[in-house]
């Protein structure tokens, strides 16, 4: 009876996976780096795109000639349609791969850093 007096409703008793999860929940959506981090990301998403538009409609311009000559030979709209498509998958491909693996490489090393995390 006298220990309920000093239970308040303001406690609360984690395992070390309900603590872990409840932090990075914060960290994500209540912190500033979790809000400057998601800015980051979708920022880097978007001029990464712009990247990939702009090298690819530099392509399509500098291979006019070539798509004219195309179309005079009676390829079809399609067709063209699917080499553009097929050069910016690989143009993505391409982009994805490296930065991928570069990332992964930028968080081990972030990762060995850290002496006090705990992973």
């Amino acid at each position: 009876m006298i220990l309920n007096a000093y239970l308040t409703d303001d406690v609360r008793a984690y395992t070390h996976e309900e603590y872990v999860e409840k932090e990075l929940n914060y960290i994500q959506n209540r912190s500033p780096i979790g809000f400057v981090f998601t800015l980051g990301t979708t920022m880097g998403f978007i001029v990464g795109i712009v990247i990939v538009y702009q090298v690819l409609s530099t392509d399509v311009n500098d291979h006019m000639a070539e798509y004219a000559t195309f179309k005079a030979m009676g390829y079809q709209n399609s067709y063209l349609l699917f080499v553009v498509f097929e050069e910016a998958i690989i143009l993505s491909i391409f982009g994805f791969i490296p930065s991928t693996l570069l990332a992964m490489g930028l968080y081990r090393l972030t990762l060995s850093q850290c002496r006090d995390c705990g992973f």
